[in-house]
């Protein structure tokens, strides 16, 4: 193996790793920003929807936060 090579190929698995980083950045922010509608919902279903959260859509975005989240983990890692 050619030593340009592998200083390619280190130099592209850095910014492969930044670029999971940034979004699993994002994605943590936004959970951040679900933390009031998440601990209403967790106070029950008909207390999340008299404090005003759209159950369906709060239900959505932790589904896809969630996978999100565990697919940043799964490429890190592996």
């Amino acid at each position: 193996m050619e030593i340009g090579t592998l200083i390619r190929e280190l130099g592209g698995g850095m910014w492969i790793s930044a670029e999971i980083f940034i979004l699993t950045l994002l994605s943590f922010l936004a959970a951040m920003f679900l933390a009031k509608p998440i601990g209403a919902y967790q106070m029950g279903e008909t207390y999340a929807r008299n404090m005003g959260v759209n159950i369906t859509v709060l239900r959505v975005s932790l589904i896809l936060l969630s996978s999100l989240l565990s697919a940043c983990v799964t490429a890190f890692a592996g």
